[in-house]
């Protein structure tokens, strides 16, 4: 029986051998990046990078420095660290493409009909740029004011109610977002219920597992899709939704889920980031000391002005509140420390990159990069473990990085950065700063409970990570007008 079971142990060990001498057969060249590939066949380093991706990446870094492949679930990836690589590849958009990774995810990950051409994705996206970063903006901004009024402010009742701060504050940017963009008429509340289970399988729905293994996640999926399922567009809905609506009636008008699918990865895409940096913001800017607040509100009320007759917030525009540069610096501190979504792209044709190190590497055609950001790099943040609300108004936004000038878009990267920056950011800050706006002018809040929870690290390359391990109660009341 032993001589049997050490038969079998050797078995194991010599195809894991083979195995892995596979793997490392494509990176033999001298010319390639260091490979860490784990021990578990086809997971790879999966278990250490998806239960802390920063702390695996920066545990990394310490021994193969700024360029180095993972294995991860039947995928080589090359991380790149600098910011001076990271700004070079962000300027060679045709060697190192964002939309085929999009169009992948477009497809895999959120389920959109293959019949909506990469092209045509591609043309979606220029319409999102011109649209969410521009035409539609004070539109979208207007909306987002008069509909976080009346849910925050509209009422006369002026008794304290107590929270939960995340669920609460969820809430709202869930209804103030889908509102803004698609039109009063959504089903929020259903929304709110389907997103977060949806929401929570996307790392699942992101892989290259089998559908078998991914078919509560699909489930989950459908289930937030079918709150935009629907023929007829709102009235009051902004340019884009319309224009993207009109695109997929005359493409995918048979098939089932197309709408919900193609509207709800938008609506996804505008939540995902927005729900846990407004709760990070709003909780940092809550337990700023009352000088600091007040500095906040006096130049608040200074651009701003007053609120129009029978309004309770003054209007806001994107060009008012870009000269909000206080609450901005908050902001900007609260992304840096919080946020970690990074920019992936895939090298397009054989080619030999060199690296800032001065190490040449060579890449085929279809391999992928993930490009890290830098928001706790000492040479780049003095003291990045510390959060300092006004680092930003103060810092020199060209620090030297390996005794080089590196520009604050390569390592301060909270919207991506090249052809896949966020083109939904500018909205999506200018919510963030209407709920500050409102919090600081119309609303009494007190903390309860500090809760003091930690990031959720898992999610660190997927979103901003969302609190853990530990609730934030608060209470808030309308303010007496005077």
């Amino acid at each position: 029986m032993l001589i049997e079971i050490a038969a079998a142990l050797i078995l194991v060990y010599i195809c894991l051998m083979m195995y892995f001498n596979k793997l490392h057969r494509k990176f033999l060249d001298r010319n390639r990046p260091p490979l860490v590939t784990g021990y578990i066949p086809y997971l790879g380093v999966a278990l250490q990078f998806s239960k802390d991706p920063k702390g695996y990446q920066d545990y990394l870094r310490t021994i193969y420095g700024d360029v180095f492949t993972i294995y991860l679930a039947g995928q080589f990836i090359t991380v790149f660290k600098s910011p001076h690589d990271i700004q070079k590849i962000y300027t060679q958009p045709k060697k190192f493409d964002f939309h085929a990774i999009s169009y992948k995810h477009a497809t895999h990950t959120f389920g959109l009909p293959t019949n909506i051409t990469q092209d045509q994705s591609h043309e979606m996206h220029n319409i999102f740029v011109r649209n969410l970063a521009n035409l539609d903006l004070d539109y979208l901004t207007e909306r987002a004011r008069e509909r976080l009024e009346e849910l925050l402010l509209a009422s006369e009742n002026k008794e304290w109610k107590q929270v939960n701060m995340y669920k609460w504050i969820s809430y709202v940017i869930v209804s103030v977002t889908t509102r803004s963009m698609f039109g009063d008429n959504v089903p929020v509340d259903e929304i709110y219920k389907t997103y977060f289970p949806f929401d929570e399988q996307f790392l699942l729905l992101a892989s290259s597992l089998p559908e078998s293994v991914r078919k509560d996640a699909i489930n989950k999926r459908t289930a937030f899709a079918k709150n935009f399922e629907t023929n007829k567009v709102n009235e009051d809905a902004c340019d884009m939704i319309k224009l993207r609506h009109e695109l997929l009636q005359e493409n995918c008008e048979n098939i089932p889920l197309a709408m919900g699918h193609s509207m709800g990865v938008i609506s996804w895409v505008a939540m995902t980031n927005t729900l846990g940096a407004t709760f990070w913001c709003m909780y940092y800017l809550t337990k700023l000391s009352q000088d600091v607040k007040q500095e906040i509100i006096d130049e608040i009320k200074s651009e701003l002005g007053p609120p129009a007759e029978g309004e309770t917030l003054p209007k806001m525009t994107h060009e008012s509140l870009n000269k909000l540069v206080k609450l901005d610096a908050l902001f900007d501190e609260v992304l840096r420390y919080t946020f970690s979504t990074m920019s992936t792209r895939i090298v397009t044709q054989p080619l030999e990159y060199k690296a800032s190190s001065g190490d040449v590497y060579k890449f085929d055609k279809n391999e992928f990069l993930m490009l890290s950001n830098s928001h706790y790099d000492s040479e780049l943040f003095e003291n990045p473990n510390e959060f300092k609300w006004d680092r930003f108004l103060t810092m020199n936004k060209e620090p030297l990085k390996d005794g080089k000038p590196a520009k604050l878009g390569s390592f301060f990267m909270c919207f991506g950065g090249g052809v896949s920056k966020c083109p939904g950011r500018f909205f999506a800050k200018n919510e963030m700063k209407i709920f500050a706006v409102a919090l600081l002018l119309a609303l009494d809040i007190e903390m309860v409970d500090d809760g003091k929870p930690g990031m959720d690290m898992s999610r660190w390359c997927v979103q901003t990570a969302p609190p853990i391990n530990g609730e934030v109660i608060v209470k808030y009341r309308l303010k007496n007008k005077h």
